[in-house]
């Protein structure tokens, strides 16, 4: 069986993350672009390499997170929401979607990606 992204080692595990923005290449990118700033709460999904102290991710790889959502709940919903909506995406065969006055049925919908997909339907 072929590995299809291997981990160099020593590896560093960890995929969903969350964390502050420390610095950026073009801090006015950032901010025109994706509307985030350094100290900015943000989570991401990444590959590999979560766990550690610090890890350059894409930009536009990020979400802001509330500052009254604590950072535990936070990595929890990234997996299930990035999930939920490439279903969506598959479902509607487009990449931006609406649904908007539609009806849907989710069949699982008491799991974590019926549940974002029913939060993302509202």
């Amino acid at each position: 069986m072929e590995v299809s992204n291997p981990v160099s080692l020593p590896g560093t595990p960890g995929a969903d993350i969350v964390g502050t923005i420390q610095d950026c290449g073009d801090f006015q990118k950032l901010e025109n672009e994706y509307g985030l700033q350094q100290g900015t709460r943000v989570a991401a999904l990444i590959r590999h390499g979560g766990n550690a102290r610090y890890i350059v991710v894409p930009s536009s790889s990020l979400v802001k997170v509330p500052r009254s959502v604590k950072a535990a709940d936070a990595a929890c919903m990234v997996s299930p929401f990035m999930a939920a909506y490439q279903a969506m995406q598959l479902a509607t065969g487009k990449a931006y979607f609406s649904l908007q006055g539609k009806k849907i049925l989710v069949i699982g919908g008491a799991g974590p990606i019926g549940q974002a997909i029913i939060q993302m339907a509202h």
